[in-house]
């Protein structure tokens, strides 16, 4: 089975606050072409941008806004090829399109597990959280998106995540529940820290971030037991981090 996974594209209706780009065309053509080469999309979660309403607590009227402005992106969310996961920036998509926090599938002898990963993550489960993306919302409608992008380290550094496997928190948390639940591979995005790591019995995978026109994602296929991930911020020659094959399967 060969499957794509895409995450953390923080679609929004505002162009302020949206981080995925300025075209929805060009997004739609890199979604097409993923699905034209895999069995199926994964879309991990934080796909849309609702902890930045200009109200507090309008998550539902903001996915609605977003929705309107990328109309293609959620149409693919309803096709068969694609596969809708929801994160923690639209949390809210579990009661309005009734999209799952995890999808679970066993293919090829290998048992794989995709969430978006923000439970692993000790800030982006406190209660603060909603109210301070809800900030950053405004001051990058005060145009200081670089502030906020700086701004992304310090969110990595209070959640456990660091792009170092053996300082990364965030991924034993996601390694040891993946232990738990007897899998072979662990698929998460939420740090926009992308790649793929060796755990021994667990493999990690993170997609990283399609935000700020990047076009990073995973590619698995599990008949060959092989799993890249590209990074999209250098598209003219793309970067591939491969894994060592798994040659145990349960």
């Amino acid at each position: 089975m060969r499957i794509a996974v895409v995450s953390d594209l923080h679609l929004a209706a505002e162009a302020s606050v949206c981080r995925g780009g300025r075209s929805e065309r060009a997004l739609l053509q890199w979604l097409d072409l993923l699905a034209e080469r895999h069995d199926r999309v994964v879309l991990l979660g934080d796909i849309w941008e609702t902890l930045a309403p200009r109200r507090l607590g309008d998550g539902r009227a903001e996915l609605e806004r977003a929705a309107a402005r990328w109309p293609g992106v959620m149409a693919r969310i309803s096709d068969p090829a694609f596969v809708y996961i929801h994160g923690n920036h639209d949390l809210v998509a579990a009661q309005v399109l009734n999209s799952p926090s995890e999808w679970r599938v066993c293919a090829d002898g290998l048992r794989l597990w995709f969430t978006h990963g923000h439970q692993f993550d000790k800030f982006s489960s406190t209660a603060n959280s909603e109210r301070a993306f809800w900030a950053v919302g405004w001051v990058m409608r005060a145009g200081l998106r670089r502030l906020v992008e700086r701004l992304d380290g310090v969110d990595q550094v209070l959640g456990g995540a660091h792009r170092l496997q053996a300082r990364c928190q965030v991924q034993k948390r996601a390694v040891t529940a993946a232990r738990a639940a007897s899998v072979d591979l662990i698929v998460t995005g939420h740090t926009h820290l992308g790649g793929v790591f060796d755990h021994g019995d667990v493999q990690y995978l993170n997609s990283g971030t399609g935000a700020g026109g990047r076009r990073s994602c995973l590619s698995i296929d599990t008949a060959t037991r092989r799993w890249f991930w590209i990074d999209g911020k250098a598209e003219a020659r793309m970067r591939l981090r491969f894994n060592r094959p798994l040659l145990h399967s349960h």
